[in-house]
C-alpha cells in the first residue's frame, strides 16, 4: 500500500510538472478568474445584468462575483453557502467529520435507530477501512465502462455530498449497513 500511494503522488507531481512545463495558468483556475470570464461572457451576451445561482463551490464564485463586478448582478440565490474565507480541505473536513459525529450521536439517541442500527459509529468505520482493502464493484451498463468502484476514497465523496440533502439523514443508518452488507441491490439506482 505504501508503494502504491508513493506512486500516487510521484505521478500527481509528475502530472503538475508536465502542466507547468506546457505553461498552463494555474491561477486560471481561481474564482476571481471565473468571475472575470463570466463578465466577458455577460458583456459578449449584452445583458446589463444577470441572475445568478450557486450551489456549494458556485456560491463561492457568486459571492466574489458579488466582490469584484457587482455592477453586473441583477440578484444572487446561494444554496449550500461556501463561504469565500473558507479553507476548503480543512474546513470541509472538519465539518464533514461533525456531521457525521451529529448523525451518530442522533442514531444513538433514538431507541428505534439504536436497535436497528447499534454501534453505528463503530460500523461505520470499521466498513470504510474495509473499503480500502475490499472495494465493493457494481457492474452494469449505467456505468462508465461498464463499472463503478465504492472504494474507501468513493464511499466518502458519495456520503459527504449526501450530507447535502436533509432525506439522506434518516436513509444514513441504512446506507452504512448497505454499504457493510455489501448489498448490490441497494446501490443500483
Amino acid at each position: 500500500k505504501k508503494e502504491e500511494k508513493q506512486a500516487k503522488i510521484e505521478a500527481a507531481f509528475q502530472c503538475f510538472d508536465s502542466l507547468r512545463n506546457e505553461q498552463y495558468d494555474f491561477e486560471s483556475y481561481r474564482s476571481q478568474s471565473i468571475v472575470f470570464d463570466l463578465e466577458l461572457l455577460r458583456n459578449a451576451l449584452e445583458y446589463e445584468k444577470w441572475n445568478l445561482y450557486g450551489g456549494s463551490y458556485g456560491t463561492r464564485v457568486g459571492q466574489t462575483y458579488l466582490r469584484d463586478a457587482p455592477e453586473g448582478v441583477r440578484s444572487f440565490i446561494s444554496e449550500a453557502t461556501h463561504p469565500v474565507g473558507l479553507n476548503v480541505l480543512g474546513d470541509v473536513v472538519s465539518s464533514y467529520k461533525q456531521s457525521l459525529g451529529e448523525l451518530f450521536t442522533l442514531c444513538q439517541a433514538d431507541p428505534n435507530c439504536d436497535k436497528e442500527f447499534s454501534n453505528l459509529e463503530f460500523r461505520f468505520y470499521e466498513v470504510m477501512n474495509g473499503l480500502k482493502e475490499e472495494p465493493i464493484i457494481l457492474k452494469g451498463e449505467q456505468y462508465p465502462n461498464g463499472e463503478f468502484i465504492i472504494n474507501y476514497q468513493n464511499a466518502h465523496l458519495i456520503i459527504q455530498q449526501l450530507l447535502y440533502f436533509r432525506s439522506f439523514y434518516a436513509v444514513f443508518p441504512w446506507f452504512i449497513e448497505s454499504l457493510e452488507n455489501k448489498d448490490h441491490e441497494a446501490f443500483k439506482n
